[in-house]
Protein backbone atom coordinates (compact mmCIF):
# COMPACT_ATOMS: atom_id res chain seq x y z
CA UNK A 1 0.00 0.00 0.00
CA UNK A 2 2.86 2.28 0.84
CA UNK A 3 4.26 2.18 -3.01
CA UNK A 4 0.52 2.76 -4.19
CA UNK A 5 0.40 5.89 -2.21
CA UNK A 6 3.93 6.92 -2.91
CA UNK A 7 3.12 6.44 -6.83
CA UNK A 8 -0.44 8.76 -6.59
CA UNK A 9 1.63 11.16 -4.43
CA UNK A 10 4.34 11.32 -7.35
CA UNK A 11 1.63 11.17 -10.23
CA UNK A 12 -0.50 14.38 -8.46
CA UNK A 13 2.82 16.66 -8.50
CA UNK A 14 3.75 15.50 -12.03
CA UNK A 15 0.06 15.82 -13.72
CA UNK A 16 0.31 19.14 -11.79
CA UNK A 17 3.61 20.39 -13.24
CA UNK A 18 2.36 18.59 -16.57
CA UNK A 19 -0.75 21.30 -16.35
CA UNK A 20 1.11 24.16 -15.61
CA UNK A 21 3.70 23.88 -18.55
CA UNK A 22 1.37 23.06 -20.85
CA UNK A 23 -0.98 26.15 -19.38
CA UNK A 24 2.13 28.15 -21.26
CA UNK A 25 1.64 26.60 -24.36
CA UNK A 26 -1.03 29.50 -26.20
CA UNK A 27 -2.46 28.02 -29.17
CA UNK A 28 -5.22 30.98 -29.98
CA UNK A 29 -5.61 34.42 -28.45
CA UNK A 30 -9.30 34.92 -28.07
CA UNK A 31 -11.05 37.89 -28.76
CA UNK A 32 -12.07 39.14 -25.79
CA UNK A 33 -8.84 37.88 -23.77
CA UNK A 34 -7.91 35.09 -22.34
CA UNK A 35 -6.19 32.15 -24.53
CA UNK A 36 -6.78 28.65 -25.66
CA UNK A 37 -3.69 26.32 -24.45
CA UNK A 38 -2.50 22.58 -25.28
CA UNK A 39 -4.64 20.63 -23.07
CA UNK A 40 -3.68 22.38 -20.06
CA UNK A 41 -6.22 20.91 -17.97
CA UNK A 42 -5.77 17.50 -19.36
CA UNK A 43 -3.55 15.97 -16.79
CA UNK A 44 -5.11 17.08 -13.89
CA UNK A 45 -8.54 15.52 -15.37
CA UNK A 46 -6.53 12.56 -16.51
CA UNK A 47 -5.43 12.35 -12.63
CA UNK A 48 -8.45 12.21 -11.42
CA UNK A 49 -10.04 9.62 -13.94
CA UNK A 50 -6.95 7.45 -12.56
CA UNK A 51 -7.18 7.97 -9.11
CA UNK A 52 -10.11 9.50 -7.95
CA UNK A 53 -11.60 13.53 -7.20
CA UNK A 54 -9.47 13.36 -4.04
CA UNK A 55 -6.20 13.45 -5.81
CA UNK A 56 -7.77 15.26 -8.51
CA UNK A 57 -8.72 17.80 -6.75
CA UNK A 58 -5.27 18.18 -4.89
CA UNK A 59 -3.70 18.08 -8.20
CA UNK A 60 -5.58 21.13 -9.30
CA UNK A 61 -4.90 22.90 -6.27
CA UNK A 62 -1.48 22.84 -6.82
CA UNK A 63 -2.08 23.67 -10.42
CA UNK A 64 -3.96 26.53 -9.26
CA UNK A 65 -0.87 27.44 -6.90
CA UNK A 66 1.74 27.24 -9.44
CA UNK A 67 -0.63 29.56 -11.96
CA UNK A 68 -1.05 31.85 -8.97
CA UNK A 69 2.86 32.24 -8.00
CA UNK A 70 3.43 33.13 -12.01
CA UNK A 71 0.98 35.50 -12.14
CA UNK A 72 1.22 37.01 -8.88
CA UNK A 73 2.98 40.17 -10.40
CA UNK A 74 -0.52 40.90 -12.40
CA UNK A 75 -2.63 40.50 -9.38
CA UNK A 76 -0.96 42.81 -7.34
CA UNK A 77 -1.15 45.07 -9.90
CA UNK A 78 -4.59 44.56 -10.78
CA UNK A 79 -5.90 44.64 -7.63
CA UNK A 80 -4.97 47.20 -5.20
CA UNK A 81 -7.20 45.97 -1.92
CA UNK A 82 -5.84 43.04 0.33
CA UNK A 83 -9.40 41.67 0.25
CA UNK A 84 -9.62 41.50 -3.67
CA UNK A 85 -5.86 40.05 -3.83
CA UNK A 86 -7.21 37.41 -1.57
CA UNK A 87 -10.44 36.51 -3.21
CA UNK A 88 -8.48 37.01 -6.17
CA UNK A 89 -6.24 33.81 -4.73
CA UNK A 90 -8.98 31.81 -3.22
CA UNK A 91 -11.84 31.84 -5.88
CA UNK A 92 -9.73 32.13 -9.35
CA UNK A 93 -6.88 29.93 -8.04
CA UNK A 94 -7.77 28.11 -5.21
CA UNK A 95 -11.20 26.74 -5.76
CA UNK A 96 -11.42 27.02 -9.62
CA UNK A 97 -8.31 25.18 -10.40
CA UNK A 98 -9.11 22.35 -7.28
CA UNK A 99 -12.31 22.17 -9.37
CA UNK A 100 -10.56 20.49 -12.64
CA UNK A 101 -9.98 17.97 -10.20
CA UNK A 102 -13.07 16.70 -10.04
CA UNK A 103 -13.33 15.55 -13.45
CA UNK A 104 -13.41 12.22 -11.84
CA UNK A 105 -16.29 12.30 -10.05
CA UNK A 106 -18.54 9.87 -12.63
CA UNK A 107 -15.13 8.10 -13.87
CA UNK A 108 -16.46 4.87 -12.99
CA UNK A 109 -19.40 5.17 -15.57
CA UNK A 110 -16.75 4.87 -18.61
CA UNK A 111 -16.36 7.19 -21.42
CA UNK A 112 -19.87 8.58 -21.02
CA UNK A 113 -18.58 9.53 -17.17
CA UNK A 114 -15.48 10.93 -17.82
CA UNK A 115 -17.39 13.33 -20.50
CA UNK A 116 -19.44 14.33 -17.59
CA UNK A 117 -17.18 14.49 -15.14
CA UNK A 118 -14.77 17.45 -17.99
CA UNK A 119 -17.72 18.95 -18.54
CA UNK A 120 -18.82 19.71 -14.81
CA UNK A 121 -14.90 20.19 -14.34
CA UNK A 122 -14.35 22.71 -16.82
CA UNK A 123 -18.10 24.49 -15.62
CA UNK A 124 -16.80 25.01 -12.38
CA UNK A 125 -13.60 26.33 -13.51
CA UNK A 126 -15.39 28.91 -15.41
CA UNK A 127 -17.96 29.83 -12.55
CA UNK A 128 -15.09 30.41 -10.04
CA UNK A 129 -13.87 32.57 -12.71
CA UNK A 130 -16.72 34.35 -13.88
CA UNK A 131 -18.13 34.92 -10.68
CA UNK A 132 -14.67 36.60 -9.08
CA UNK A 133 -14.57 38.89 -11.83
CA UNK A 134 -18.29 40.03 -11.66
CA UNK A 135 -18.12 40.81 -8.01
CA UNK A 136 -14.57 42.42 -8.46
CA UNK A 137 -15.77 44.56 -11.30
CA UNK A 138 -12.44 45.47 -12.40
CA UNK A 139 -10.62 45.46 -15.74
CA UNK A 140 -14.42 45.58 -17.79
CA UNK A 141 -13.52 47.24 -21.41
CA UNK A 142 -15.83 50.16 -22.96
CA UNK A 143 -18.97 48.65 -24.20
CA UNK A 144 -19.92 46.18 -21.38
CA UNK A 145 -22.72 47.01 -19.08
CA UNK A 146 -22.14 45.00 -16.71
CA UNK A 147 -19.31 42.22 -15.36
CA UNK A 148 -22.17 39.78 -14.80
CA UNK A 149 -22.42 39.73 -18.47
CA UNK A 150 -18.54 40.48 -19.40
CA UNK A 151 -17.21 37.51 -17.84
CA UNK A 152 -19.69 35.06 -18.45
CA UNK A 153 -18.36 36.04 -22.32
CA UNK A 154 -14.56 36.66 -21.68
CA UNK A 155 -14.23 32.90 -19.80
CA UNK A 156 -16.68 31.30 -21.71
CA UNK A 157 -14.31 32.16 -25.05
CA UNK A 158 -11.55 30.27 -23.75
CA UNK A 159 -13.01 27.46 -21.85
CA UNK A 160 -15.39 26.24 -23.93
CA UNK A 161 -12.90 25.01 -26.67
CA UNK A 162 -10.60 24.26 -23.48
CA UNK A 163 -13.42 21.78 -22.56
CA UNK A 164 -13.95 20.49 -25.96
CA UNK A 165 -9.99 19.35 -26.62
CA UNK A 166 -9.60 18.32 -23.04
CA UNK A 167 -12.64 15.92 -23.16
CA UNK A 168 -11.45 14.74 -26.50
CA UNK A 169 -7.85 14.04 -25.18
CA UNK A 170 -9.60 12.20 -22.26
CA UNK A 171 -11.44 9.98 -24.23
CA UNK A 172 -8.56 9.50 -26.72
CA UNK A 173 -6.40 8.21 -23.29
CA UNK A 174 -9.26 5.85 -21.78
CA UNK A 175 -10.23 4.09 -25.16
CA UNK A 176 -5.98 4.04 -26.56
CA UNK A 177 -5.07 2.56 -22.60
CA UNK A 178 -2.07 5.01 -23.09
CA UNK A 179 -2.84 5.65 -19.48
CA UNK A 180 -4.14 3.02 -16.87
CA UNK A 181 -7.16 4.52 -15.90
CA UNK A 182 -9.58 3.76 -12.77
CA UNK A 183 -6.90 2.91 -10.47
CA UNK A 184 -8.44 1.38 -7.01
CA UNK A 185 -10.17 4.56 -4.89
CA UNK A 186 -8.76 5.75 -2.12
CA UNK A 187 -11.13 8.73 -1.60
Amino acid sequence: MKSVRLRQCAETVLFSAFSFGLSWIRIVEMPLGGSLTLLCMLPVCLLSLRWGIGWGACGGFLFGVLRAASDLPGILVQYSSPGAVIGCLLLSYAAAFSAVGLAGLFRRHGIAGAVAGVFLAVFLRFACHSLFGALAGTGIPEGWTSGWLYFPAYHGFYLLPEYVLTTLGAVFFITTNLIEMYQIDTD
